[in-house]
């Protein structure tokens, strides 16, 4: 009787010598297809990354504050209640989230009369200085001769200076030294131009944003600047010190009482 063989059992070496290839052929297109996947998925990944980078990396920011500009912009409004300002937070409170704030320099002269103006003053000052990464620069005051062309009167009449001169100061101090990527300024005295166009033309990298403060304004800073933007009555709303701030001795300072 005739048995039958399948044609494993006739050629049995012939058969799997060349399935082995044809599997070990498979392999190599597979190992193949996947190093090119690989390849395509990690240069995607790549400039994925490049993408985010460029238009996610977070900025440096210094911050650059006019004290009197702030405060007499605050003034013209009305808006007495908003002087117990958190100058750090009301920064904060203008970034972007791509934006880091390193450093807040505060630029103001303290008033020597009248009394009670002084008082207010000296505790306001007193808590900033309870503030982190918070630096305050202090100007002076020059007495200038003021004359009536009606009575001949004369009297003299202070006058805040140097503010201006510091702040443009330290704002190229910072360039050269590369300590920022953008510079916040809230101040719209357009002494202040130029600095500005010496920043913006020795280091093009650094951007300058202006910050006016309620009821101020300068086409000047404007036109010099790569960002301005005049601060919103809520920003200032959400900055304010508690009523009550503890200094590192333990002595609690309070807000005061006219400016509630």
């Amino acid at each position: 009787m005739l048995s039958w063989q399948s044609p494993f059992d006739r050629y049995p070496a012939t058969i799997k010598r060349n399935g082995l290839s044809l599997q070990k052929d498979r392999q190599t297109k597979v190992t193949r297809l996947g190093d090119v996947t690989k390849c395509i998925i990690h240069k995607f990944l790549v400039f994925v990354k490049q993408i985010f980078e460029r238009e996610y990396a977070v900025e440096r920011v210094i911050a650059y504050i006019d004290g009197f500009n702030l405060y007499f912009g605050l003034k013209s409004k009305g808006w007495r209640r908003y002087y117990w300002l958190n100058i750090q937070l009301l920064v904060q409170n203008l970034l972007k989230p791509t934006q880091r704030l390193l450093l807040t320099k505060y630029f103001t002269t303290r008033i020597t009369a009248p009394p009670d103006k002084q008082r207010r003053q000296s505790t306001f000052i007193e808590a900033l200085e309870t503030l982190n990464d918070f630096q305050i620069f202090y100007g002076k005051y020059q007495l200038n001769l003021r004359h009536c062309p009606y009575c001949g009167f004369q009297d003299e009449v202070p006058k805040e200076k140097m503010t201006d001169v510091n702040i443009a100061t330290e704002i190229l101090k910072d360039a050269y030294q590369d300590k920022f990527d953008v510079a916040l300024l809230i101040s719209a005295d357009s002494d202040l131009v130029p600095p500005i166009k010496t920043v913006k033309e020795l280091f093009s990298k650094k951007r300058i944003a202006i910050a006016f403060p309620p009821d101020r304004w300068s086409a000047d800073l404007t036109n010099s600047a790569d960002k301005s933007f005049v601060i919103s009555r809520a920003r200032i709303a959400r900055s304010l010190f508690p009523e009550e701030v503890k200094k590192e001795d333990g002595y609690i300072l309070r807000c005061p009482s006219s400016w509630k």
